[in-house]
């Protein structure tokens, strides 16, 4: 394949996963955007193009399986095209993204549906000597919803029965209603479906159909799907997870990037997405929420998670330090002792030099201890 082949299903591949990402972007078949606006020649352009270079991204794929191995020299032309591309297609998605959710009709709708749920919520939490009956009533309306035609009021069910996982209530039977939701919905009522489903009856099964919802993206997907791989797969991010995450991190979207970050709180991931997660704290305008919201949080460090945080105390100080207080391998605990040992030397703040002077305690007992200063 040569030089300009290997470029252009580059760009492709890309692309592809960009619009793929956008919901309100059309198919590569119809480049016209759902407006009354016709295109204009250089959006043809565009549409035609990639329609093009998918095809040959098809043909390329084919050409490297199975092992899928590309040279040194083939892999930094890709890589540097596809960098090239982000840098044109991203700034055109983030602002389209950016526009829809401040759209005021669409914060209406999330107000309207979560004033509607209040009152079943607050129905199903209370105590009294009238809660049983309002507890029943309450059940017997929200079964009505989620069974109804009314897309609002099947929303505001879901959103009430997700709000209250710790009441006592026959859950099991709302799982017959949310299955045929889940199989059929999209968007904010499959999410909200899927969180009502983890907070009544879930079964261990269920993982693969929040895995499933990957094939219906949206913004409401893209936001939440890592936090409900998190939830349903107890924690454990790996497998087909690890693989919708990846492709959540690796988004044009800033946004996209940092609701999946969000999601990944106290998570047990495998080698890849911990990998990325590093990567992506080199990243200023990622860095912070990479620190606090991924790698801090981690329940089992590696070795180059604990060094990323380690470097971070530098600049991320008060999180790092905090990450680095759980989840450490006996075999990385020494290490992070003595890291730990000249940050509360080279420091007066004294909750800083007080947290640190516990942790080299625990992690590198009184030898290192005895090497604290005043």
């Amino acid at each position: 394949m040569s030089l300009l082949s290997i470029r252009r299903a580059a760009v492709v591949v890309l692309a592809v996963s960009a619009f793929h990402a956008s919901s309100h972007l059309i198919a590569f078949d119809d480049p016209a955007p759902s407006s009354k606006t016709p295109p204009s020649a250089a959006e043809k352009r565009v549409f035609a193009a990639l329609k093009e270079l998918k095809e040959a991204s098809a043909a390329w794929r084919k050409e490297l399986e199975p092992n899928m191995k590309l040279s040194d020299q083939t892999y930094k032309d890709l890589r540097e095209t596809t960098l090239g591309a982000m840098k044109e297609l991203g700034p055109i998605i983030d602002q389209t993204e950016r526009s829809n959710r401040q759209a005021v009709p669409d914060v209406r709708q999330r107000a309207t549906a979560r004033e509607r749920a209040q009152p079943l919520i607050e129905a199903m939490r209370s105590i009294g000597s009238d809660s049983e009956k309002k507890r029943s009533t309450a059940l017997d309306q929200i079964r009505s919803s989620l069974k109804g035609s009314d897309r609002d009021q099947r929303v505001a069910a879901l959103i009430a029965v997700a709000s209250i996982g710790d009441v006592k209530y026959d859950k099991a039977s709302l799982r017959p209603l949310l299955l045929p939701i889940i199989e059929k919905a999209d968007g904010e009522e499959l999410i909200g479906a899927l969180y009502a489903l983890y907070n009544s009856d879930r079964h261990p099964e269920d993982l693969a159909l929040v895995q499933a919802a990957w094939n219906k993206r949206s913004l409401e997907v893209d936001e939440k799907l890592s936090h409900l791989l998190f939830l349903f797969g107890d924690k454990k991010i790996d497998g087909k997870s690890a693989e919708i995450v990846l492709e959540l991190l690796n988004s044009l979207n800033e946004h996209t990037q940092k609701e999946a970050l969000r999601g990944l709180w106290g998570a047990k991931v495998n080698d890849a997405v911990a990998t990325k997660l590093i990567e992506m704290s080199d990243d200023r305008k990622l860095r912070y929420d990479t620190i606090y919201f991924g790698l801090s949080t981690l329940e089992d460090k590696s070795d180059a998670v604990l060094d990323t945080l380690i470097k971070a105390l530098s600049d991320q100080e008060g999180r790092a330090l905090w990450g680095l207080g759980f989840g450490v391998p006996e075999k990385s605990q020494r290490k992070v002792a003595e890291a730990l040992l000249e940050l509360h030397n080279a420091r007066t703040d004294p909750k800083v030099k007080r947290d640190c002077a516990r942790l080299v305690r625990q992690y590198g007992g009184e030898e290192l201890a005895l090497k604290l200063n005043q």
